[in-house]
């Protein structure tokens, strides 16, 4: 039964591994393996470490096809990367047979981190950082010296949630995190509760009760890929103050960062299970850049400081090559238009 455990998808895997003892306190349910001699049931022995099915080739399509939908609706990616410092658990207290279940992708079959759960720790991040829970209130955050109350940039970020039905969708998309390493590696661990009739019951907690091991799978030095995406191109926070895409990308990539090194996603993350190490941007050489407009100003007056016809030219095909022209302002669109006729 567990000979060709290797080809198979984890979720049908872990389905058809199931063993059921039945013992005189209660009944047992764990994964387990068949080992036979001469097609006879040598013995079952407890499952300590799985491998899925997994292809680096399935998770790098799909990162591929969700940069390209990304694109084709201007939207502005970011791809993140980090490797788990020590274990992670998702979907731990997930419906189970086992009493313990981890989160499995339904098609591919492998440990993967929901987009839902991505954004839950984030906002829990930001919140925990943002809002003083005493004085009831959020703060101001700063951001390329401009301020902004946390509150509205909680909104931009995550939606807003809080005033009743009065709902709206947040300007992030946050997509599934898959693993990317060459291997994925799934081991067996366990927890140990004592006194469960205690905590359970109510009974006194005494020498002569029995632990309780309780078996569970986790994912272990694996790197994780995490995308998310801005669907709008600056938002105006009031009549004086706006956020530019860019300067917003920037800092929910600093936020994602934070929350998975110091805050940690998943189960058991109070004793250090869920956390990452190492987690950045990764750069994407066909995405071109969308600066701010202090920074595109100070681009072409550099290029307007060119004597040369030849450098200022390719100062310019530069400039094209690296920016994305068609979000620039009208003026700026003049400006650029203005020193490309210098150059005939």
């Amino acid at each position: 039964m567990g000979s060709k455990q290797d080809e198979c998808n984890l979720i049908y895997s872990l389905q058809r591994n199931i063993v059921r003892e039945s013992g005189s306190k209660k009944e047992r349910r764990y994964l387990g393996k068949i080992e036979t001699n001469n097609e006879k049931i040598k013995c079952i022995r407890e499952i300590q470490r799985l491998k899925p099915y997994y292809h680096q080739s399935i998770v790098k399509e799909y990162i591929k096809s969700i940069k390209k939908y990304c694109r084709e609706l201007n939207f502005l990616v970011n791809e993140m990367e980090g490797i788990t410092s020590y274990r992670l658990v998702v979907g731990l207290g997930n419906p189970s047979v086992t009493e313990t279940s981890m989160t499995l992708h339904n098609i591919y079959g492998i440990p993967y981190i929901p987009g839902q759960a991505l954004k839950g720790i984030t906002r829990s991040y930001f919140l925990q950082k943002y809002f003083d829970i005493e004085k009831k209130e959020f703060g101001i955050i700063k951001i390329n010296a401009a301020e902004f109350k946390a509150k509205e940039l909680y909104k931009i970020i995550f939606g807003d949630d809080y005033y009743g039905e009065a709902n709206e969708k947040g300007s992030i998309i946050f997509f599934d995190a898959f693993p990317v390493s060459d291997e994925i590696i799934i081991e067996k661990d366990v927890m140990t509760p004592h006194y469960s009739n205690y905590y359970g019951k109510g009974w006194n907690p005494t020498d002569e009760f029995s632990t309780n091991p309780i078996p569970f799978y986790t994912v272990k030095n694996t790197k994780f890929n995490f995308l998310f995406a801005l669907i709008k191109e600056e938002i105006r926070m009031n009549e004086e103050k706006i956020i530019y895409a860019e300067d917003l990308k920037n800092f929910v990539s600093k936020l994602i960062k934070e929350a998975l090194e110091e805050h940690g996603v998943g189960a058991k993350t109070s004793v250090g299970y869920g956390y990452f190490n190492d987690v950045k941007v990764i750069e994407d050489k066909k995405t071109k850049k969308r600066l701010s407009p202090n920074d595109i100003q100070l681009q072409l007056n550099q290029i307007n400081k060119i004597l040369d016809k030849n450098k200022k030219h390719e100062a310019i095909m530069n400039f094209y090559a690296n920016n994305d022209v068609s979000k620039l302002g009208k003026e700026q669109k003049s400006q650029l238009a203005k020193y490309m006729k210098e150059c005939l």
